[in-house]
């Protein structure tokens, strides 16, 4: 599980002026790695690129805490059975499937107060 999918807005152009990462995939171990090697000149670029780097993990924590509490409770609900059947499909994360199934009850419950 990753939080990285916007993870770049996170880190300010300037920050990143002529720093590549080539050796691979972004936002696995190993860039992870690359980047908490990273060093500026100037103190104050260094404290706001730590606090980015900061940021991202507090919220990759966050995700991983939301992902036991789901994995936890989605199974005692009456759409466990769509979550599953959603993750089937290719690509389809845990959480994808349980925002979908989510979606989806919201929508039948707007029905049916309309009714």
């Amino acid at each position: 599980m990753t939080c990285a999918a916007n993870a770049s807005s996170y880190f300010p152009s300037s920050c990143a002026t002529g720093r590549i990462y080539e050796n691979g995939g972004h936002w696995t171990l190993a860039h992870r790695r690359w980047l908490a090697r990273q060093s500026f000149e100037h103190t104050a670029q260094q404290i706001v690129f730590q606090e980015k780097i900061d940021a991202i993990e507090d919220a990759a924590q966050r995700l991983r805490r939301l992902d036991e509490q789901l994995r936890a409770v989605v199974p005692t609900r009456s759409m466990a059975r769509v979550v599953e059947a959603y993750q089937a499909m290719r690509g389809a994360s845990f959480l994808v499937a349980v925002i979908f199934a989510a979606e989806m009850g919201m929508c039948v419950v707007s029905r049916r107060r309309r009714s």
